[in-house]
């Protein structure tokens, strides 16, 4: 076995003990709206969620990722392309075969959904100091390598009905 699929379970869990300490403040959770009209939101239509929390796994129990705001120097730093206010969620563990003990982790269908039909929604949800109760959050932009993934989440303001 190559050596990056082999130590991905040993990096969930390294990267979990931030939330045993209780050093993760925030938490981000990937939601997945499906509408039974055409269009979200018609009137006399319904809506099912399904959440996914972003997480890092140790012993089974399941903590938040390390999620950090961008700083001035970052914002500046990125050309443009994120501003103070910008969150960096991750490093996340991709996702690793099951037939290790905790077998976790994230792949593109979930931190990167292709649209499958106008009736479904994507959202990003996140929870934490200074922000609203699941305030929406747009993803601005990614980062993936082999070994994680980093998502860079904006808050529009923005709560779900």
């Amino acid at each position: 076995m190559p050596l990056v699929p082999a130590i991905l379970p040993a990096l969930d869990t390294v990267r979990a003990v931030g939330g045993v300490l209780g050093m993760r403040v925030y938490s981000v959770t990937h939601r997945t709206r499906t509408w039974t009209g055409n269009r979200p939101g018609l009137a006399g239509t319904t809506s099912t969620d399904v959440d996914i929390a972003i997480t890092n796994v140790l012993n089974g129990t399941a903590y938040p990722v390390r999620i950090s705001p961008l700083t001035r120097n970052d914002a500046i730093a990125s050309g443009g392309r994120y501003v103070t206010g910008d969150f960096r969620v991750g490093p996340i563990t991709p996702s690793f075969a099951a037939g290790f003990a905790n077998a976790a982790g994230y792949n593109d269908a979930v931190l990167d959904p292709t649209p499958v039909a106008n009736a479904v929604q994507v959202f990003w949800l996140m929870n934490g100091p200074g922000l609203a109760t699941n305030t929406i959050c747009e993803k601005v932009g990614e980062e993936a390598n082999s070994m994680h993934y980093i998502l860079f989440l904006r808050p529009t303001g923005r709560t779900p009905t």
